[in-house]
């Protein structure tokens, strides 16, 4: 089983997205012939902060200036734009399981769920950090209960 998550949006969308789309399809293709299933994790949504710059900072000055309430964050449009279309190009493909982050990580108002109430889970703008990666647990253990048989 191989696993495949990078952050798919920015470079894939626009003049260069051909080019994407035919290394994708032909690194499926060779997958395909050397492992027994190919998973593909959607990018998580980004957040609208400089990707090296410190979250807890951010949001805690964003908490500060909002009169003690968490700041809603919105991903960039061409960002989600692009997410999109890279999550939408890897559902064509009938031979792999993509996984889909946005139900775990978007509110229903289309902001980025990046706190679960008890702690933040991203680790900068686009990754992550451990209580994230356990947010997608519910969305993965089907997966594995599948491939293990269990």
């Amino acid at each position: 089983v191989v696993i495949i998550a990078d952050m798919w949006g920015r470079r894939q969308v626009g003049s260069n997205s051909w080019i994407f789309e035919s290394a994708f399809s032909n690194t499926v293709q060779w997958l395909e012939q050397h492992v027994s299933h190919v998973v593909v994790v959607g990018q998580v949504p980004e957040l609208p902060v400089a990707q090296m710059g410190d979250l807890s900072i951010f949001i805690q000055k964003k908490f500060h200036r909002n009169g003690g309430t968490l700041p809603q964050l919105s991903e960039p449009p061409e960002v989600t734009q692009a997410r999109h279309y890279t999550l939408a190009l890897f559902q064509t493909y009938s031979n792999i399981t993509v996984i889909d982050p946005d139900p775990v990580f978007q509110n229903t108002n289309h902001t980025v769920r990046y706190f679960n109430g008890r702690h933040i889970l991203y680790g900068d703008n686009n990754h992550l950090n451990s209580f994230g990666s356990l947010e997608l647990e519910p969305a993965l253990e089907p997966l594995f209960k599948e491939l293990t048989g269990r």
